[in-house]
């Protein structure tokens, strides 16, 4: 340290060096800096007796002098700015030079021009230590005339600086908080920018390296040397718009506002040291979320003067969702927050870590760097009071009721309705960790819809365990990974308090989730995280790549399979993954397992893979690939069934190919002698026929005892049959019975085309079935006027009756095929029936067949009393009508018709409507004149009854007829 003599008798200024701590009583000078002040080379070369600053000087030593001081310290004079390191000790033990201060003389400049209130001295940042350390200051004006002292002038000092009376008298500044302190410095000024650190150092107690040319960073330092040395929250509690350095200030005007800004110890708040790493401040305060984007509230262990239990929160954001690595957002506020408007589980004590920011240049107009903007909570705007009102107040309606809200909760919490569940949430009579009948929480239904930011604020809470789960053992973590929500599993994962690798009832992983949901970016997170093992087995011995080859995701199983620690040979259920893969035809999957070595020839359900994938309508590529690697072509299934014949049956027609390029076999039959040809017939197949034909396929092999020939015509395919047909298929042969020729089906089944092809190949038309039905029966029955017209026109015999003596006329005349009747009759089907059956009318009249009843009189077909006892007899009153109408002579009707009508109108059998038709056949009949003969009534009508019986009812029978106008 340097010291002024203050004896001027010599007439120059002389200094001496003192080592260590100075022991001489000492005055010093406190100044505003003005041009050309005394250097210590000046004072050293004794010049400078010109410069502005010389008296100044002169003056400072004569004042001392006089007051019986030997020596002064004088900063311009007493340092030598020329050395770096001597600049930056002098700088670091200021404070303690005028603290050790007899005396300080500051020295006014500009008073009496200005009032003493109002001297730049008060405006400047290095004269705040020298007001505050020495207990002894004398205030002079620019003549060096006494104004008063620090303690006479204490209220003008006070309203011009805002430095409490305790501190001007003396008690330190160490009783103040870092705030307040900061706050002294809000409105002083410093021609370089660091010293407006560098002029707080021994405010603050702290020492720091000089490091001019760092600008702003100095004041940065700053703070963090504070933050070293003292539990202080409080140097948060700042207000600037202007957001570069993070939680820090960028300079101590932030804390122009916070003079009332003290320090406190609230209960439950961590009164634990801070730090500062190269990733930002550590710290543990209480949190409390606000948004779903990681907005939230720091709480500081600081209030303002007067504010009782308030607690000064800052605007934080979670930046990763992961409760570690926040950000300072809206800094140009703070809060001041009623503690008890919240409870312990709203603001839990949190670690963590808030980033500090990268200063550059603030904007300074046109090419200047602009200042990061301030981003808050809501991209809207929304004012933040009503956000802490949504989170803190809750929702005063849902108070008064407690079970819809329970239910509420859940259906919110599905939606992420951030807002919703956090006023339900609010209002305070549920808890966060609410379960329902199936043990999930809104935690969990929020990560199972991926709403990230829900979940992120529910954990936020002390009452939500991050690994809390439902019924079945799964965590937030299960369910956000089988959604395949990779972002909430990403933000799971990164958090400390976190358990990731928590198994579930069933003993499987969130990753064994993820593989049967094939969540490919969720698997890449979990595997990324290092905290899940890829082949870990369930309860039921199953590995996750057992769930993802399963349900085919082949893309999933790679991603597993690469990673060099799962066992791709292993067996799920006796069955083989190769096999899974095929089953699901994924070929890039079972590609993957080939090229692994794992075997072709096992067996999944009594199919070897070849098979599986022969049997998959869509396989032919995992064919290709299999008999590309070797596999069996021949294998059997437990059918019995080729691979071949699996493909036929699947009606893969490119898997067809490929096995027979790989030669096999065309004519193996299964277990129930079904060849490969038979089945593409039975599945309509002709590419698949045609290429087994090609291929060797017998066209003469009976299938279950038909032929291939005769399958194509039952099955009504006329493009089969014309390729069995030239490939030289029998054509009388269906049935190993000999029966059911390939004819007969093919009328049986409508095909006209195959009758056509058929009788052109000269089938028989005159074959018969089992019944005895010939081909143009069957069209008879099926209505098909084409094929027999093709019957008709080859000789087939309109007469030929069946085993029930039915001619095709008949057939069709019962079945109302008018068409086909209409084509029988033109060639001289007899419709006239016989003892043994029916007429054709009669078949019509019995079946209703209106339009086939009018054909048949038409064509000439005489009405019989059959007709009428058919129409009667069912019930058919348009038809009897028809034929009434068709009768030349109704008289020719017999008795017994009329009769028997009326003997069910007597016994009033059937239902009112059937008698009631009845009642109307027998008014139509007396209506054309019908009569009848009373002696045969009841012998005709009436039998198995005894005489008296048949008297009496003939009687009742009588008076029926009469009463509908019939004569007896």
């Amino acid at each position: 340290m340097r010291l002024l003599r203050t004896d001027l008798s010599d007439g120059r200024l002389e200094l001496q060096e003192f080592a260590g701590d100075c022991r001489e009583k000492y005055a010093i000078l406190s100044h505003v800096w003005g041009e050309s002040e005394l250097t210590i080379q000046d004072v050293q070369a004794s010049v400078g007796q010109t410069k502005k600053g010389y008296s100044k000087v002169i003056n400072c030593c004569s004042r001392a002098k006089s007051d019986g001081f030997d020596y002064v310290w004088i900063d311009t004079c007493c340092i030598d700015k020329t050395s770096s390191a001597e600049l930056s000790e002098a700088i670091n033990s200021m404070y303690r030079w005028y603290q050790d201060a007899d005396v300080c003389y500051v020295h006014l400049a500009d008073v009496p021009s200005v009032p003493f209130p109002d001297s730049r001295w008060f405006t400047r940042g290095w004269t705040l230590q020298e007001l505050i350390a020495p207990s002894v200051v004398v205030f002079v004006d620019e003549n060096w005339r006494d104004l008063g002292t620090k303690a006479t002038l204490q209220e003008a000092i006070m309203r011009s600086t805002n430095i409490p009376a305790a501190v001007l008298a003396g008690n330190g500044p160490s009783n103040a908080s870092v705030a307040q302190r900061m706050s002294w410095a809000a409105r002083r000024q410093t021609t370089r920018v660091e010293d407006i650190a560098y002029c707080l150092l021994g405010i603050f107690g702290v020492n720091m390296p000089l490091l001019y040319g760092e600008g702003e960073r100095a004041f940065i330092r700053l703070q963090e040397e504070i933050i070293r040395t003292s539990d202080d929250q409080s140097i948060f509690a700042w207000r600037s718009d202007d957001s570069r350095s993070g939680l820090l200030a960028t300079g101590p005007a932030a804390f122009a506002d916070s003079g009332n800004v003290i320090a406190c110890s609230h209960p439950g708040f961590d009164n634990g040291p801070m730090s500062i790493s190269n990733r930002g401040v550590h710290l543990s305060i209480p949190f409390i979320g606000l948004d779903g984007e990681g907005l939230g509230l720091g709480l500081l262990n600081c209030t303002k003067t007067g504010s009782g239990e308030a607690a000064i929160a800052v605007y934080l954001r979670d930046t990763l969702l992961t409760m570690d690595r926040f950000e300072r957002v809206w800094p140009g506020e703070f809060e001041l927050l009623d503690l008890s408007k919240t409870g312990p589980a709203q603001r839990p004590v949190r670690s963590i870590c808030v980033k500090l920011g990268r200063l550059g240049h603030a904007s300074r107009g046109a090419g200047g760097l602009a200042k990061e903007p301030c981003r808050g909570g809501d991209d809207a705007g929304r004012p933040r009071a009503s956000l802490l009102s949504s989170v803190l107040m809750g929702n005063p309606v849902m108070r008064n009721d407690a079970a819809n809200t329970r239910t509420e909760l859940f259906r919110l919490a599905s939606r992420g309705d951030l807002v919703g569940v956090c006023r339900l949430l609010g209002s305070g009579i549920i808890p966060a960790n609410l379960t329902n009948a199936v043990g999930k929480t809104a935690l969990l239904y929020a990560a199972e819809n991926g709403h990230r930011g829900l979940v992120w604020l529910l954990l936020t809470r002390q009452d939500m365990p991050p690994s809390s789960a439902d019924v079945n053992g799964w965590t937030a973590l299960s369910h956000a990974a089988r959604g395949g929500h990779k972002d909430v599993v990403e933000s799971l994962l990164a958090r400390t308090d976190m358990r990731p690798y928590v198994t579930d009832s069933a003993g499987r992983t969130p990753l064994s989730h993820a593989a049967e949901t094939g969540q490919d970016g969720v698997i890449r997170a979990l595997l990324a995280s290092g905290k899940f093992e890829p082949d870990a087995a369930d309860s039921n011995g199953k590995r996750p790549l057992f769930y993802a080859v399963r349900e085919g995701h082949a893309s999933t199983a790679r991603l597993l399979i690469e990673t060099g620690r799962v066992d791709v040979y292993a067996k799920i259920d006796n069955v083989d993954l190769l096999c899974w893969a095929i089953q699901k035809q994924a070929q890039d999957l079972a590609t993957m397992l080939i090229n692994r070595g794992v075997m072709l020839e096992r067996e999944y359900r009594g199919k070897t893979p070849l098979a599986t994938a022969a049997a998959a309508a869509a396989g032919e590529a995992l064919v290709s690939l299999l008999l590309d690697k070797g596999a069996n072509v021949e294998a059997t299934d437990v059918r019995g069934m080729t691979p071949l014949a699996l493909a036929v049956e699947s009606g893969s027609v490119a898997s067809v190919r490929l096995l027979l390029a790989k030669g096999a076999r065309s004519n193996v039959s299964d277990r129930g002698g079904m060849t490969p040809l038979g089945l593409a017939v039975v599945k309509g197949d002709a590419a698949s026929a045609k290429l087994l034909l090609g291929n060797g396929a017998n066209v003469e092999v009976a299938d279950h005892g038909i032929t291939p020939l005769a399958l194509a015509a039952d099955k009504g395919n006329a493009a089969l049959v014309r390729l069995l047909l030239e490939k030289g298929a029998n054509i009388e042969v269906g049935l190993a019975s000999g029966v059911m020729t390939p004819l007969v089906l093919a009328a049986k089944s409508g095909d006209a085309a195959s009758v056509k092809l058929l009788l052109e190949r000269g089938a028989k038309p005159e074959a018969k079935d089992y019944w005895e039905r010939t081909p143009l029966a069957w069209a008879a029955r099926k209505g098909d006027v084409a094929s027999a017209k093709l019957l008709l026109d080859k000789g087939a015999n309109v007469e030929a009756p069946d085993k029930d003596r039915m001619t095709p006329l008949a057939m069709a005349a019962k079945l109302g095929m008018v068409a086909v009747a209409e084509l029988l009759v033109e060639k001289g089907a007899n419709a006239r029936g016989s003892k043994e059956s029916r007429s054709a009318l009669a078949w019509a009249s019995g079946g209703g067949h209106e339009g086939m009843v009018r054909m048949l009189i038409a064509k000439g077909v005489m009405v019989e009393a059959s007709a009428f006892d058919a129409a009667a007899e069912s019930g058919h009153l348009k038809v009897f009508q028809i034929l009434a109408e068709g009768c030349p002579d109704i008289s020719q009707i017999p008795t017994q018709t009329g009769a028997k009508i009326a003997y069910r109108c007597v016994m009033g059998r059937g239902k009112k409507d059937e008698i009631d038709t009845q009642n109307k056949m027998l008014q139509l009949l007396g209506q054309r004149g019908y009569t009848c003969s009373r002696h045969m009534i009841g012998r005709d009508a009436i039998t198995d009854h005894t005489a008296a019986y048949v008297k009496v009812v003939a009687g009742q029978i009588v008076d029926v007829l009469t009463k509908h106008g019939i004569k007896v």
